[in-house]
């Protein structure tokens, strides 16, 4: 009897533990959404330029990838961010990009990531950047890029130490146009075939 009165006991208390966990994880989960406030983001275009064969990042990354009636362009951007506000005691980490939107004159909507960042501290959350330089170019033919119209905007995705994974993203800034001169030339597929070939990319 008092064997059993103990075992009796302990499966008592275990049962009690585990459901004092999951609810102290459930408000864990649900307090996370009234304790996030909207950080202050904003991002603004500051020019683009056209890669070529003398930029060097360019060429590893892209130059195999390149058909040659493609041209590839970068928008440089300032990014002004605090995203303390965000942070609470169930924010493990944030992960924030900056993504590039177009329309391409026959309908075709894009949307191009153009470079990230990972918070992993509170303290780091808050950052100002003038002409960032993107992490990725934005590749498409000429005629789709003249005299375009894009739109840049913010967004992050907040990685919980528990529950659920969420999405959310800025406004976005007024769309600014892409200059016209976009071009092919001859010694930009010349000088990339010759690098390629004498194994300079490596």
């Amino acid at each position: 009897n008092n064997m059993h009165s103990l075992t009796t006991r302990l499966n008592a208390i275990a049962s009690y533990a585990v459901l004092v966990l999951f609810v102290a994880l459930g408000f864990n989960v649900v307090s996370h959404f009234f304790l996030t406030n909207p950080p202050v983001v904003s991002v603004s275009f500051v020019e683009t330029q056209q890669a070529n064969p003398q930029n060097r990042r360019f060429m590893v990354e892209y130059s195999s990838e390149l058909k040659s009636n493609e041209a590839a362009l970068f928008t440089l951007f300032d990014i002004n961010a605090d995203f303390r506000p965000v942070w609470t005691w169930n924010t493990k980490q944030l992960f924030v990009f900056v993504t590039l939107d177009y329309t391409t004159p026959d309908g075709a909507a894009h949307s191009v990531f153009v470079w990230d960042t990972i918070i992993q501290d509170k303290e780091k959350a808050v950052f100002d950047i003038k002409k960032q330089i993107p992490d990725y170019f934005l590749v498409d033919l000429p005629d789709n890029l003249r005299n375009l119209k894009a739109r840049l905007s913010v967004s992050w995705n907040i990685v919980p130490i528990s529950g659920l994974f969420t999405t959310f993203s800025s406004p976005g800034q007024k769309s600014f146009s892409i200059p016209s001169k976009i071009e092919l030339l001859e010694t930009e597929k010349t000088n990339r075939a010759a690098l390629i070939r004498s194994g300079s990319m490596m």
